[in-house]
């Protein structure tokens, strides 16, 4: 199964930038997941950033704090 895009953030293989692209593979694509399961996000995350595209690095931040 390939990474989510937060699983890639995380790891740093991705910038927070290069979730567009992922977006337009879910848009392209037949998946049986949610866009935000698509993305790895939770369903909090994922309204966050939908509100403020700028929101990812906070996100990561929380994540590694909880980690």
């Amino acid at each position: 199964m390939l990474k989510t895009f937060m699983e890639r953030y995380l790891a740093g293989e991705v910038e927070a930038e290069d979730i567009d692209d992922f977006v337009e593979e879910w848009h392209k694509g037949e998946h049986a997941a949610s866009l935000a399961e698509f993305l790895g996000l939770s369903d909090d995350e994922y309204w966050r950033w939908v509100k403020d595209a700028n929101v990812l690095p906070d996100i990561r931040t929380e994540r590694e704090v909880k980690a």
